[in-house]
């Protein structure tokens, strides 16, 4: 048997695995950041409500990670202690959970397709109540809201379109 000694004819061809890891890893944010996202966690959609941490690290284990499965989380309501169908799995290493992402796409749980992808960063509540844009027309603003318009015309930090957004 000959042996060539050139590389192998796969080095060079993207595996989109591994892509998808390098994509999800370059996408995660610097660490210790405001948007940062663990590439290592991965969000667990579509759980049946009965299913428990234990049941979705053996189903893990069953499907070939076991050992590369740190922790489960399921997410519970927090007055009645039910779950909310859905739960974070953190493994050891990105290539795992983006290995299981990949893989185990359409596999079952307790009769329920389990969906798998990339956690997000929660929002604040500063974040949610912030309101960037004031949609309403110039006719339906207050004395109020008019004075505070006219003041940033004046002050040069409003352009006056409806948008709302300081000139920069």
């Amino acid at each position: 048997m000959r042996i060539s000694r050139r590389g192998s004819k796969l080095r060079g061809q993207d595996f989109s695995v591994s892509k998808l890891n390098e994509d999800r890893k370059s996408n995660a944010g610097k660490k210790g950041g405001v948007n940062f996202v663990d590439p290592n966690k991965l969000f667990v959609g579509n759980l049946a409500f009965s299913v428990t941490e234990d049941q979705l690290l053996s189903w893990f284990e069953s499907k070939g990670y076991g050992t590369h499965v740190s922790s489960c989380k399921i997410i519970r309501d927090w007055r009645t202690g039910n779950s909310k169908g859905y739960a974070f799995a953190s493994f050891t290493d990105p290539i795992f959970a983006t290995s299981a992402m990949a893989s185990l796409r359409n596999h079952e749980l307790d009769g329920r397709i389990v969906r798998l992808s990339q956690g997000q960063r929660k929002k604040t509540e500063a974040e949610v109540a912030f309101v960037t844009e004031d949609r309403r027309g110039v006719s339906d603003l207050t004395e109020e809201d008019l004075a505070i318009r006219s003041g940033l015309l004046e002050a040069g930090d409003y352009d006056g379109d409806d948008d709302s957004t300081p000139n920069t």
